[in-house]
């Protein structure tokens, strides 16, 4: 306030000067605290900062004291040291006060910041930290042992922290549409939403479908407890099964089931009223539950279970047990079934007869023969055959065929399976005296137009007949008979295919083989109707160093593909691919060699076409002659000197075959210069001969170096450089 004293002392004065003319004295504002400092958390060991915003009147400089009250209340504000107990200090002067490393202690005291701007001062709204730890919920319990319909529950939890902690129950109802978590208000049936206990009244079954949590709060976080589910116990229910006949050998019994915990279920068996009841296992049946219905489906029933019965018995982890009356099982006889043997028996393939037969009771299988003579009947072929179980009232009968001759052919054998319920018979097999056909698969073909073939190997007794089918490429093509075409010799079925062209590429050929035994079918074999590749020799090629073409004429339906391959003769390697260079436009392949050496004389070339079609297509080699004489230079002077406004002349020799042209090239003397080629001008003459003349030198040229590069379209040579000084003296 030095500055407002030292105004009103002056006034007298200031006023006697307005008088004659001076402008009177702005008095001065304190600044504008335009944010005040927040209280701020952080567990012990962490660092605060407290940050004020201000503005001084006409945008003046702003000076800060941060201030502290050891003792809140106590009006005694001190200006905040380096060290506050025991805490690192920075910032004190500054916007921005950092609390380094805190420590529960700085909980005690207030902080504010004294902002001053020309003299004038403003004072922050004190404020204080809060120093400790998150809050850390331990876990979530029931107190009860067991809640019940109808009765109360509490869960409680221990929490620690920095004070204060706040608390608030949260519930999950995963029945509600878009269910989440919803904090829980006091009042109908709830309590204690907001301590570390909270009390449910009148439970309802619903409960135990809901989850609980506790989110717990102080200044510094937040921490949230795993949910937890309130388990509402209700005892057991069960329906009683119906009786139930069995069918099959099988039967199933159902019973609804209710309680909470969802209960275990068993069911019991037992042979009549009298006998104990025995758990059911595994081999005697499945038991599933699913939508609170048990189902029970005994297999294996035979009529020893007729009236015997069944029960279920639910139970829950509170020993509460529901036991349901019990269901009478009636299982009945039943006729027997029987499969059919196969339908015909040759000499050569197969001499058991088997088929499958059912009933209850079991039922005895007797074989039967018949002769193909007019009028016959059928015979029991009786002690013949075997009967094997395979299940429960499931059986293998089989019969043994043996010493069977050509003199059989003709006969049939069946089954006769008899129970006290009923008989049945069998269809009947058909002994043939021969061997079923074997064909083998034809191969694709790929043929030129013109004619090909196509065959398979064939077996049989008696001998088969062969029928040539063909399916047309497209959709929906049907197989048609190629009557008449084809031939059988030496067990060999062949078709011959004349008049190939393009109209049957894709069409499909199959061989049908057929005795009075019986008939087999081929694989289909593919058609590729097209011409194989051709090609013309490449001449053999004599070059300048420099470029060569070898060309080549290419033939083929589908058209080839081409490639070049080189033989080099330096290395004695095998053929190999050439990579680039190679054309192949309107049948004529072409292959382009530029930057010849007389390393490549020699070489040989060769064009190979493919396209599918056996054989592919390999030209004879032609022959690579590389003419012509290594490219050389001499060197210029490796210096040459000049007066000021003189000339000099560098030359060099170039020679081989073909000629070589000269290029002379400059590099400035300075840093990061490349060499330019010269052309012929002022002060140059002969930039593109083996002599270069330079005139009316300058000091500007001094230190410059000159060299030329000789070159005959493959070859290039490089003469040293020569250095050209320029006397200025």
């Amino acid at each position: 306030m030095h500055v407002r004293r030292a105004l009103a002392f002056g006034l007298g004065l200031a006023t006697a000067v307005a008088l004659v003319g001076v402008p009177a004295p702005v008095w001065a504002a304190p600044p504008t605290i335009t944010v005040q400092p927040t209280v701020e958390a952080s567990p012990a060991g962490g660092n605060i900062e407290l940050t004020v915003g201000a503005t001084a009147p006409g945008g003046g400089s702003l000076n800060y004291q941060w201030l502290y009250e050891l003792i809140k209340g106590s009006g005694v504000w001190l200006p905040v040291p380096n060290s506050l107990l025991g805490v690192g200090v920075s910032g004190a002067n500054t916007d921005t006060l950092k609390l380094n490393g805190v420590l529960t202690a700085l909980n005690a005291i207030g902080l504010k910041v004294q902002v001053t701007a020309a003299g004038e001062s403003a004072t922050s709204d004190p404020v204080g930290v809060v120093v400790g730890d998150p809050p850390t919920i331990g876990a979530v319990a029931q107190v009860e042992s067991r809640a019940v319909s109808g009765g109360d529950v509490h869960l409680t939890a221990t929490a620690a922290g920095a004070s204060p902690l706040v608390y608030s129950w949260q519930v999950l109802k995963p029945a509600a549409l878009l269910s989440r978590w919803t904090s829980l208000t006091n009042g109908s049936g709830v309590s204690g939403a907001r301590t570390a206990t909270l009390a449910l009244s009148n439970l309802t079954a619903d409960v135990a479908k809901n989850s609980y949590r506790l989110v717990v709060t102080n200044p510094v976080g937040v921490d949230i407890s795993d949910p937890v589910k309130i388990d509402v116990g209700v005892a057991p229910t069960v329906t009683n099964p119906v009786d139930a006949a069995a069918a099959g050998g099988s039967a199933t019994f159902n019973s609804t089931i209710a309680g909470n915990p969802v209960p275990s279920v068993k069911w019991q068996k037992r042979a009549s009223v009298n006998d104990a009841w025995v758990d059911l296992t595994s081999d005697a049946g499945t038991v599933s539950l699913a939508d609170n219905v048990s189902t029970v489906k005994l297999g294996k029933l035979t009529t020893s279970d007729n009236g015997s019965q069944v029960r279920v018995v639910a139970s829950n982890s509170f020993n509460e047990t529901a036991t349901s009356q019990p269901a009478t099982i009636t299982v009945a006889g039943s006729k027997p079934t029987i499969t059919d043997p196969a339908n015909i028996i040759t000499l050569g393939v197969g001499n058991l007869l088997s088929v499958n037969v059912t009933g209850d009771p079991a039922p005895a299988v007797t074989w039967q023969r018949k002769s193909p003579a007019s009028g016959s009947s059928w015979e029991d072929l009786s002690g013949v055959g075997t009967l094997v179980p395979t299940g429960v009232s499931t059986w293998l009968a089989s019969m043994p065929l043996s010493g069977l001759t050509s003199a059989l052919s003709g006969y049939k054998f069946r089954a006769v399976a008899r129970n006290a319920v009923d008989t049945v018979v069998s269809d009947s097999s058909t002994l043939v005296a021969g061997l079923l056909p074997t064909v083998t698969n034809p191969a694709d073909k790929t043929a030129s137009a013109g004619a090909a073939s196509i065959s398979v190997n064939v077996t049989g007794d008696p001998a088969p007949t062969v029928t040539w089918q063909r399916r047309l490429a497209g959709v929906n093509a049907a197989w048609e008979d190629l009557a008449g075409q084809g031939t059988v010799s030496a067990g060999v079925a062949t078709l011959p295919l004349s008049s190939v062209t393009s109209a049957l590429n894709g069409s499909r050929y199959r061989a049908v083989v057929k005795n009075t035994v019986g008939q087999v079918v081929s694989d289909a074999a593919q058609l590729f109707v097209g011409a194989a590749p051709d090609v013309s020799n490449p001449t053999s090629q004599t070059a300048l160093l420099g470029t060569a073409m070898f060309s080549a004429i290419v033939t083929g339906d589908p058209v080839p593909t081409v490639r070049w391959q080189v033989l080099d003769t330096s290395s004695n390697a095998r053929w190999t691919n050439v990579a680039t260079g190679g054309l192949f436009v309107a049948g004529v392949a072409t292959l382009t060699l530029t930057g010849l050496t007389k390393a490549q004389s020699g070489n040989k070339y060769r064009v190979v076409a493919t396209n599918g079609i056996q054989p592919d297509a390999t030209s004879d080699a032609a022959v690579l002659t590389v003419s012509g004489t290594p490219l050389s230079i001499t060197n210029p002077a490796s210096a040459v000197t000049s007066a000021l406004n003189g000339s000099v002349t560098l030359s060099v020799a170039a020679s081989g075959e073909p000629a070589p042209s000269v290029q002379w090239q400059s590099l400035a003397p300075t840093i990061g210069s490349t060499w330019t080629n010269l052309s012929n001008g002022a002060g140059v003459a002969g930039a593109t001969t083996s002599q270069l003349t330079l005139s009316l030198l300058t000091a500007l040229r001094n230190g410059y170096r000159y060299r030329a590069v000789a070159t005959n379209g493959s070859e290039t040579a490089t003469s040293s450089s020569s250095l050209l000084t320029v006397n200025i003296v």
